[in-house]
């Protein structure tokens, strides 16, 4: 494994840092597009001169990058906190030429051939919806993949229920007929509280457990449920949550969209992965991304993101991005047990375009502090309107030109725009399930290779565990709370009163 330390440490990084105080003028431009096996990113509005990016690349070099990545794809441990591997790449891989260990990607191939067996058999049978229950990396991930290629759907309509609020399972089914629904239960434990809640009342109101199937690695709880054996999927615990969509988690995609799509969506990822184990930093559109990061927070000082996709179909993806980013590297210590001295990871946030221009890009384009946009487009749509397709492209266009180049109005400061604001697009053809899986991949392997830059652990949540602990407490003690806190007891108290 490679030494655990900060980019920050290098020479390269510490050399990068001392030419941006100089006083020399930078030529912003001279970063300009790069094509990646069907994405092109322009960073030429990025703020990152050509000898930045140079001494980036330097600095991730001398950070050990390739060798980290090399481990990760090789099975090492490197989820130390946890003691597993981080091997969501065997998802997607080829037993017969595998990035990743062979007995990896076998198992991950014969739980995948056991999904996509039922989701055949219930796209031909009677079910006519199909209802995810999870929550977190078990609603998330499918649920984007679901949205993002619904020109694609074919198969029973699904819905996905994730909130532990009564109102999000009551609202979903009071549209259903329980004779024509199969429920989803994905929760890597079965002990999720907001997942076995809704699971619950799912079972009280289907009432027939012939139509309830499992995504879980503990297959004990799904039969103590009353799921039956052979409607139990599972997965490696090598398996994140924030990265299991690739697996039998997909299960509600596959049924949406069908196996052979599925199977294109694996495709792109996996060109995804054997991009960033082989591609040189210099071509590889993760590093790159990444290194995009590091430059915002750690040398600009910018402490969030906007992921703006002009693809109505991924009004999701913000959402999903942000919790595969954040819930990683939203971390204050390193590798090596030590609290860090440096800002991590950024808070992500976004809208699709061009819904977004009329919500909060007035403080993009004027408010007192820079927020870095990222755009996501595709040159074609599934759909026949393509002059509304020109449309939204345009906007995307403009906007990118806005923000950086502003528009100078001496006589009257109100639309006086002063430019600056750093963006970078990335482009594709077409949002096709191949070129999903690509992005989808590529956006992990980032939020990756940040963790190895800032030198932090990527893939526990403690933070979220705590939250949980907290709450089972309260929940104990909600009619008598005389060992909570005072200010829980006056809340509790006072929603006691309420109720």
């Amino acid at each position: 494994m490679a030494m655990n330390h900060a980019i920050f440490e290098t020479k390269a990084w510490q050399k990068l840092v001392s030419t941006q105080n100089n006083g020399n003028s930078r030529d912003l431009d001279s970063v300009m597009v790069k094509d990646f096996d069907g994405w092109v990113l322009d960073m030429s509005r990025s703020g990152i001169e050509a000898n930045d990016l140079k001494l980036m690349l330097e600095a991730a070099s001398q950070c050990q990058i390739q060798a980290q990545i090399k481990a990760a794809f090789q099975g090492e441990k490197i989820n130390f906190t946890e003691n597993r591997a981080v091997l969501h790449m065997s998802l997607r891989d080829d037993p017969s030429d595998p990035l990743t260990p062979k007995e990896n990607s076998e198992f991950a191939l014969e739980q995948l051939q056991l999904a996509l067996e039922f989701a055949t058999k219930t796209r031909q049978s009677k079910i006519t919806d199909v209802v995810n229950i999870g929550i977190g990396g078990s609603d998330l991930g499918p649920k984007l993949l679901s949205e993002s290629l619904r020109p694609y759907l074919s198969g029973p309509k699904v819905h996905y229920v994730s909130n532990v609020d009564p109102a999000h399972i009551s609202v979903t089914l009071s549209c259903l007929k329980p004779e024509n629904t199969l429920f989803i239960i994905v929760s890597k434990t079965f002990t999720t509280q907001e997942t076995m809640t809704n699971a619950m009342i799912a079972k009280k109101w289907g009432g027939n457990l012939a139509t309830f199937c499992a995504v879980t690695t503990n297959k004990e709880k799904a039969l103590e449920f009353g799921i039956d054996q052979k409607s139990i999927f599972t997965f490696g615990d090598w398996v994140g949550g924030r990265y299991s969509l690739w697996s039998t988690v997909g299960l509600s995609s596959m049924i949406a969209f069908g196996a052979d799509h599925f199977k294109q969506v694996l495709a792109g990822a996996h060109q995804a992965d054997k991009d960033f184990l082989t591609k040189p930093l210099e071509e590889n559109l993760p590093i790159l991304l990444a290194l995009w990061d590091l430059w915002n927070v750690n040398i600009k000082q910018y402490d969030s993101c906007a992921i703006l996709p002009y693809e109505h179909n991924l009004e999701s993806f913000a959402r999903w991005f942000q919790q595969l980013a954040m819930e990683s590297n939203g971390k204050s210590v390193d590798r090596n047990g030590q609290r860090v001295d440096y800002q991590t990871c950024p808070t992500y946030w976004g809208e699709v375009g061009t819904n977004g221009q009329h919500a909060f890009y007035q403080l993009l384009h004027q408010g007192t502090t820079i927020t870095p946009c990222e755009f996501i487009g595709f040159a074609q749509t599934h759909y026949k309107d393509q002059s509304s397709h020109q449309i939204l492209l345009a906007n995307m266009l403009a906007q990118a030109k806005a923000f950086y180049e502003g528009h100078e109005d001496k006589k009257n400061k109100f639309k006086n725009f002063e430019g600056g604001r750093t963006n970078l697009t990335l482009l594709s053809d077409k949002p096709t399930p191949f070129r999903i899986g690509q992005l989808l991949a590529t956006f992990e392997h980032r939020v990756m290779a940040q963790g190895f830059l800032w030198n932090v652990p990527s893939f526990d949540q403690w933070g979220v565990e705590l939250g949980k602990v907290l709450a089972k407490g309260i929940l104990e003690s909600w009619n008598d709370s005389k060992s909570l806190d005072k200010t829980t007891q006056s809340l509790l108290s006072t929603i006691r009163k309420f109720s």
